[in-house]
């Protein structure tokens, strides 16, 4: 029988926790022109499947 660990966090709650580096990098977003990276990085991965 399967049994389920509750204290165990899920992956969704490791990523909605606040850190002092993550308030960081939400200024460094705002530099970033992410339409023109988008364009560079568009090729390199094309393929259909995974």
């Amino acid at each position: 029988m399967a049994w389920k660990n509750l204290k165990q966090r899920i992956i969704g709650d490791a990523l909605l926790i606040d850190h002092e580096s993550l308030q960081k990098m939400d200024g460094v977003h705002g530099l970033i022109d992410w339409s023109r990276l988008e364009q560079l990085l568009i090729n390199i991965h094309s393929s259909t499947r995974g």
